[in-house]
């Protein structure tokens, strides 16, 4: 289905993107997989997915350090004025 976003014709890009939009937006789309994470937890994997949920924690995390120092050195650097 993604391959047919490479085509040329506009005709099937609007058809292709206007189906990824319909299931993006039902309930139960395959996107919502919240009853996986559920299916997992009952199994006895709530170890694991706490793991993933602090690994994507610290790497938020980082991710915002490393934007305000960016921003601090930006702002710190002087401007050439030649």
């Amino acid at each position: 289905m993604t391959k047919c976003l490479e085509g040329r014709g506009p005709t099937i890009i609007g058809l292709v993107k206007l189906l990824f939009t319909e299931l993006s937006t039902k309930e139960n789309a395959i996107y919502k997989f919240e009853w996986i994470l559920d299916e997992h937890r009952q199994q006895g994997e709530d170890q694991a997915f706490e793991k993933w949920v602090e690994k994507k924690a610290a790497a938020k995390k980082m991710a915002t350090r490393r934007t305000a120092r960016k921003k601090a050195t930006v702002a710190v650097e002087p401007e050439d004025s030649e």
